[in-house]
């Protein structure tokens, strides 16, 4: 449990609770004890034999076992001080369980939230923080009191009564344990089967509904409709195993119980007929002994219901004990900026065993200046965005900005340092003021308002009804594609980082969207160091370099006009040349073929329509 450090008023809650645990444990011991006193005041052969004083002393006996009784069994007053204490603590677990989750989840490295998808998350915290909740409070406060129990009885009938009692009470308690050690055994893989079932059972609805237009797309309705049945169907079947092997378990208990009862009745009977002991010690007894069966029995609920919350438990632990793949090294300094320049040395980088990423990839990008990179999907163009924010460190080779090795560096100071326009633009369930704010936290509205006009989103905005307040619905469905793009753009613009990365910001959207957009973006990269990968060749044809990146190495470099000729030059043999021929769709034919004048005019005249669309 955590402790509330600091917290006055839950440390006092917590003592209070503990209080009230030993109050009902002391309760436990008077009640059998009262009630023999009594017996033996009501006894022919009592020891008070003046009327006058035993009728004092019967009402005060009376009226004790009674308010005893009153106190274990129906007090409201001790439930209401048990509720009072317990939900304040109970909901302070849960919080802070649940803020330390989401900040380690947060500070995991890209790789893990790749192969994690966000549901199976939001489970696992969910079902981890109220499963840890209930271990505590089961824990401390339902094991520890059965433990005390057993343990002051057990004492108690050892030395007051004899070591053949306390045999008898460690004979029961042992072989309660057996059984449910037994039964924790065989119910292990029953309350993994029944935590994934009960996952399925809550993610598939979850990601149905988040894909309801592609499912009306294919009118899968029913087809969703019959998975989801047969997701139910097998959660249900799990259930009534669970249960017949948990009552099962209640049946073997009881019967342990009930030999020891009747152990314990013979053997007081016995001494009781032989004059050791006196009627009262009977009741005594089986008082104690019905007092003990409801802790015993009990373990039945505490350690099923302990092994059903700890598998939960071990998976939200599984996620708290994992580290970032990518770590800064200790006291590392923040990125000291300077204008931007980025150099890779010798980058490679694979992503796993049958998965390469990069391979010696070397190039640098001078303060200002934007480099285009294109090639093939798979190629490596993304990896290189990635491995610059640091999402991965390199397996070999040094990222520098600034001349700083960025892996020297503390991870967060380069991300701040670093603008992304990606190529779907995610936005929040909220306002479009709340997701340009998202750039820049503490930006006064006039700071909003003028990010949206570099971005030329803000007339669109005001024509909404709400303007800025207008919810632009789940990743942004409210809104076209162009003015989500926007939105990401001017989110860009109000962090205003020296270095803006962009990862094909406009392969998406219409011929028309996309000139605006570019417009937007000349806006933004103006003065700042850009790298922009890209699959339309109109988009970076004005960079300072372009590299062509195929199987995770750079094949050609250089600016548009130079890979151009450069594949004239050569007979027509050139990547991007390739490239570019086929997206302006001026010239087609074997790669083979050897380029003429007249297809080199043609060349230069497809250039020009591609710049005037610009």
């Amino acid at each position: 449990m955590m402790y509330p450090i600091g917290n006055k008023k839950l440390q006092l809650l917590l003592l209070l609770r503990f209080a009230l645990m030993i109050f009902e444990r002391i309760i436990r011991i008077l009640v059998p004890l009262q009630t023999e006193r009594l017996l033996r005041v009501f006894s022919p052969d009592g020891k008070t034999n003046d009327s006058t004083t035993l009728s004092k002393f019967d009402v005060g006996s009376v009226m004790l076992y009674v308010f005893y009784n009153y106190l274990q069994r129906h007090s409201s007053i001790l439930s209401l001080l048990h509720n009072a204490a317990e939900k304040p603590l109970d909901s302070f677990v849960r919080d802070t369980l649940q803020l330390r989750f989401f900040e380690h989840v947060h500070s995991l490295s890209m790789q893990f939230h790749l192969n994690k998808q966000p549901y199976e998350l939001l489970s696992i915290m969910q079902l981890g923080v109220q499963s840890v909740s209930q271990v505590t409070s089961i824990i401390l406060f339902n094991l520890l009191p059965t433990v005390c129990d057993v343990s002051v009885t057990l004492l108690y009938f050892s030395i007051v009564w004899g070591w053949k009692y306390g045999l008898l009470i460690i004979s029961n308690a042992i072989l309660v344990t057996i059984a449910s050690k037994l039964h924790g055994q065989m119910m292990r893989k029953v309350y993994r089967d029944m935590i994934e079932a009960g996952g399925t059972r809550r993610s598939h609805p979850q990601e149905t509904l988040m894909n309801a237009e592609t499912v009306k797309y294919f009118t899968n309705e029913a087809y969703e409709v019959g998975r989801y049945e047969e997701v139910i169907e097998m959660s249900r079947t799990s259930s009534p195993n669970l249960q017949f092997k948990t009552q099962a378990l209640s049946v073997i208990q009881t019967l342990i119980w009930t030999w020891n009862l009747l152990a314990g009745c013979l053997l007081c009977a016995h001494e009781i007929s032989s004059g050791k002991r006196d009627p009262a010690s009977f009741m005594t007894f089986v008082l104690y002994s019905q007092q003990l069966e409801g802790p015993i029995q009990s373990l039945t609920w505490v350690t099923d219901h302990l092994r059903n919350t700890l598998a939960s438990v071990d998976e939200m632990m599984a996620v708290l004990n994992l580290e970032p793949t990518v770590n800064d090294v200790p006291d590392a300094p923040p990125l000291v900026m300077s204008g931007g320049e980025i150099e890779f040395e010798n980058v490679s980088f694979q992503y796993s065993h049958d998965k390469r990423g990069l391979s010696n990839v070397s190039f640098k990008i001078q303060k200002g200046q934007t480099v285009g990179i294109v090639g093939p999907s798979g190629g490596g163009k993304s990896t290189i965005l990635r491995l610059l924010v640091r999402f991965w460190d390199p397996s070999s080779g040094r990222i520098l900005i600034d001349g700083q090795d960025i892996s020297k560096v503390a991870q967060l100071s380069v991300r701040e340092n670093i603008g992304a326009v990606p190529q779907d633009p995610v936005l929040f369930y909220d306002t479009i003021g709340y997701n340009i704010n998202y750039g820049r936290t503490t930006a006064s509205k006039e700071e909003l308002e003028e990010a949206a006009k570099v971005a030329q989103i803000h007339d669109t905005i005001m024509k909404f009804e709400k303007g800025y307040e207008t919810t632009v619905g789940y990743r942004g469905a409210k809104l076209s594609g162009g003015e989500r793009q926007r939105i990401s753009i001017a989110r860009t613009v109000l962090k205003n980082p020296p270095i803006i990365v962009m990862d094909e910001a406009t392969s998406a959207l219409d011929s028309m969207t996309e000139s605006d957009i570019q417009q937007a973006l000349t806006k933004l990269t103006e003065n700042r160091t850009t790298i922009a990968v890209a699959h339309r060749l109109s988009t970076i044809m004005h960079a300072d370099l372009i590299l062509y990146i195929k199987d995770g190495e750079i094949v050609e470099r250089g600016t548009h006009e130079e890979l151009i000729q450069a594949a004239i030059d050569n007979g027509g043999q050139g990547e991007y040349y390739k490239m570019w021929r086929i997206q302006t769709g001026k010239l087609y034919g074997d790669s083979n073929s050897t380029v003429g004048d007249n297809e080199m005019e043609t060349c230069a005249e497809a250039e020009e329509v591609m710049s005037k669309e610009e």
